[in-house]
């Protein structure tokens, strides 16, 4: 089921539907993603509202999260056996993503519309994620850069050298916080 996530989204379908209906018309992908197969040959594709529940209920924030620590510290000691330095340079921003129907999602008067907020930290040589941690749309940045530092510094293990970050994440909590 993971992997129809994934599939999802780089092929771009926005709806479980359009994806249940993409799949049986496409037996062969569905075989590939992994789905069984029944007696006559032909791949058994959950419906739309299995597809849901598996993305929203069961893997959640928490278990997308999970994934992506696990992903960030395999590439990360994957570049390290192959002489790279992920994680050296970082750089930590904000990104609202527009949201319908989300219990974390709120109307943001700056970008004026209803969103959260994606913290992504990234390394800047090599272009690679390395912690990520979703909000509400209206909360403010500088509450969540010491969870996205201590992220970083797991996925990067002993690497992390030096980081970025844009005033959004200044107060005199995280400035004066670790003196």
């Amino acid at each position: 089921m993971f992997k129809t996530m994934v599939c999802k989204k780089i092929m771009k379908i926005r709806y479980y539907t359009r994806t249940e209906n993409y799949l049986k018309d496409h037996p062969d992908k569905a075989i590939e993603l992994g789905f069984n197969i029944d007696m006559d040959g032909n791949a058994l594709v959950p419906d739309h509202e299995t597809l849901r529940h598996f993305e929203k209920i069961r893997l959640g924030n928490e278990g997308i999260d999970a994934i992506m620590e696990l992903f960030c510290v395999k590439v990360v000691g994957t570049g390290n056996k192959l002489g790279l330095k992920i994680g050296e340079k970082t750089g930590t921003d904000s990104t609202p993503i527009q949201t319908h129907n989300d219990p974390d999602g709120a109307y943001n008067g700056h970008y004026k519309k209803e969103m959260v907020k994606a913290h992504i930290t990234s390394d800047y040589d090599n272009n690679v994620p390395l912690a990520k941690q979703v909000c509400k749309g209206n909360d403010s940045d500088d509450q969540y850069l010491e969870s996205m530092l201590q992220k970083t510094a797991k996925s990067a293990e002993e690497n992390m050298d030096e980081t970025w970050f844009d005033g959004g994440y200044n107060s005199n909590k995280t400035s004066f916080g670790s003196c």
